[in-house]
């Protein structure tokens, strides 16, 4: 693997034969359950995604998340590299990440090196701090005092907490 690490839809190709391979599924076999879920992908767009290259660069949300669903694999876990050591590259312009980080970040536990916590925390919606808080309980972490140091704002907040024109 490059040190700089590899790109989500590098991993997505591999991961996208290697978890097929494991249901012994053939590409005709996986297009068909796409279909059968409603989300069709053809066998041709299978077998370019798993070539790698720049279709697998420019796979779609929408075909990570059906193939995902349709081999019954948490999509994170198909474009993140499964090994410990493994890197996952976000942008161009900023070095990669290790895929522990990736995967903290992915799941809105962690910031990246650059990123201000206080507003990628604010972002979360209430059930998902709700449920931190919990987690943070059971392990003695005072949450809430934590959040006010980053500068999280605790009000309650929905989807439509958009700014003015």
């Amino acid at each position: 693997m490059d040190e700089r690490g590899e790109w989500p839809g590098e991993v997505f190709a591999r991961r996208l034969a290697q978890v097929r391979g494991r249901k012994r599924w053939s590409q005709e076999e996986l297009a068909r359950r796409t279909k059968d879920i409603g989300s069709p992908i053809s066998r041709e767009t299978i077998a370019k995604i798993e070539s790698g290259g720049q279709r697998a660069r420019n796979v779609k949300l929408e075909e990570v998340l059906a193939l995902s669903y349709a081999l019954g694999v948490p999509p994170l876990h198909m474009f993140v590299p499964f090994e410990a050591d493994g890197r996952l590259r976000i942008v161009s312009r900023r070095r990669s990440v290790s895929t522990i980080i990736a995967r903290r970040w992915l799941r809105a536990q962690d910031t990246l090196d650059d990123e201000d916590p206080a507003f990628f925390f604010s972002e979360l919606p209430i059930d998902e701090v709700r449920r931190l808080a919990e987690l943070a309980g059971a392990h003695d972490i005072d949450l809430p005092n934590l959040l006010r140091e980053v500068g999280f704002d605790t009000r309650s907040r929905t989807a439509d907490d958009t700014p003015s024109p």
